[in-house]
Order: structure tokens, then C-alpha cells, then sequence
């Protein structure tokens, strides 16, 4: 009796190699400055407050759903703490339609199911809908710190960009990552112990860097007001720290 064997690829096949970043941009649906800005963004978030966020588009899932390649792929690059299973996962995939944010453990009970769910349906999907991937990666971004912080971002960041040109918009997204950035030290450092003169210093050193960039917005560059990373803001040598996850998280598609 004859046997047929059908080789299914594995899941592993289409996830996201490591590549030193926290942004994973295969589909390429950033573009080159905004995934810049958003990498040294999630890596100066890790350094401050040990959380660990990732962003990755894949051109594919293979035929997988988005929970499996989701969970798998958090798992492959270890994102988040090994003690504190501290990791979060924003994972898109374009040709299928299909977002998932990926909660390690030691998130679950912040950033819990339902508002992992409602920060798809109320921050990122709106955008996706019309095709603006990189608004709606942005605006996911800012609500998971916001959330893991214990805030609440009272604007919606990226509403005024719909009729804007791209400089105009890589000086919007710049503002909206940096002071969201700001408000998860500050607020992480004021609730810990009492503000140092070296807290000062850094957050003192985040504002001098948007007030610079505000007097460059007119740089035809593109790179967020000439914004390089430097002062410690290094876009190099993201990786994970072995955290763990279990599926928690949610699912949209549009």
C-alpha cells in the first residue's frame, strides 16, 4: 500500500529573524524613518521601565492563524524578561489582513484581553481600514505603553495627520512617541521614589531633543528633525531577554 506524505511547512518558517531592532518591518509597511523612530523609541522604553515591546510585519502567515504564528513568534525572540515574562507583541500581517498584540504572563494582568482587543478596535483598526498602516502601528504603540504605565492618553494622537504631507507627518508621529515616551518615565520614576536631579537631567534631555526637532521640522531629510539617537537613545542591540507567553492577547482584521 502506497503512502503520501504532505510536507506542511512549520510555523517557524515564517517568523521574523532576530535583526537587532525591536522594529521587524518585513512587510514594509514603515517607512525607513518612522521605523528609526519607533525602534529607538521601544528600545529607550526597555532600558527605562524593563518592558519589553516589539514591533513585526510579516509578508505571510503560511496558511497559520495569527494566534499561532503570534505566540510562536513572542516565544522564538524571548521578548520581555525571563523573570518577569514582561513581553508585548505587536504583530501585523498586511496580505492577510490580520493584527494581533501578543501579552507575555507577566503583562496579562495589566494589559489584559479585553483591552489588548479594545486597543485594536479603537487604535489601530480605524486606520488600517483606510490604509494607514504606520498611523495605526503608531497609535497601537502609544495605547500598549500607555496602558502598561497605568495611564490614559487623552488625545488621539494621530488624528490631525490624514491631510498632512510626510514631512509634516514624521514630525507629528515623532511628538506623539516622545511624549508618550516621557509620560511612561515620569510617571514610572514620580511613583517609585522621589524624582532625582538625574531624572531631571534625562527627562530634561528628552524635551531638549523635541524642542530641537520642533525647530527643524522644516528638514527636507525626513528623519524626524535630523533625530539620530544619539544622547543615549542607541537604535542598536535590541533583543529579547527570554520572557515567556501562553497566548494571552487579542485578534482583529479588517
Amino acid at each position: 500500500m502506497a503512502l503520501f506524505v504532505i510536507s506542511v511547512a512549520a510555523p517557524s518558517e515564517y517568523l521574523a529573524h532576530p535583526n537587532g531592532t525591536a522594529v521587524i518591518d518585513e512587510a514594509g509597511i514603515l517607512r525607513p524613518a518612522a521605523r528609526e523612530s519607533l525602534n529607538e523609541i521601544l528600545t529607550t522604553f526597555d532600558k527605562n521601565s524593563t518592558n519589553q515591546i516589539m514591533f513585526i510585519s510579516l509578508k505571510s502567515l503560511g496558511g497559520y492563524s495569527i494566534e499561532e504564528i503570534g505566540v510562536e513568534q513572542a516565544r522564538a525572540l524571548g521578548i520581555g524578561q525571563k523573570e518577569r515574562d514582561n513581553g508585548v507583541l505587536l504583530l501585523v500581517a498586511p496580505h492577510e489582513h490580520k493584527v494581533r498584540i501578543e501579552v507575555g504572563y507577566g503583562l496579562e494582568g495589566v494589559l489584559t484581553d479585553m483591552r489588548a482587543k479594545r486597543i485594536i478596535n479603537n487604535k489601530i483598526l480605524p486606520y488600517f481600514r483606510q490604509g494607514d498602516y504606520e498611523s495605526g502601528v503608531i497609535s497601537g504603540i502609544s495605547a500598549i505603553i500607555s496602558t502598561i504605565e497605568g495611564g490614559d492618553i487623552k488625545f488621539d494622537p494621530l488624528n490631525a495627520n490624514a491631510q498632512q504631507d510626510p514631512s509634516n507627518k514624521d514630525f507629528a508621529i515623532f511628538m506623539v512617541l516622545f511624549a508618550v515616551l516621557l509620560f511612561a518615565i515620569l510617571s514610572r520614576r514620580v511613583t517609585r521614589r522621589r524624582v532625582s536631579d538625574e531624572d531631571i537631567i534625562s527627562s530634561a534631555d528628552i524635551i531638549s531633543e523635541i524642542a530641537r526637532s520642533s525647530r527643524m521640522r522644516g528638514s527636507p531629510s525626513g528623519d524626524f528633525g535630523g533625530f539620530k539617537g544619539s544622547g543615549g537613545f542607541s537604535g542598536g542591540g535590541f533583543s529579547g531577554g527570554g520572557g515567556s507567553f501562553g497566548g494571552g492577547g487579542a485578534s482583529g482584521s479588517w
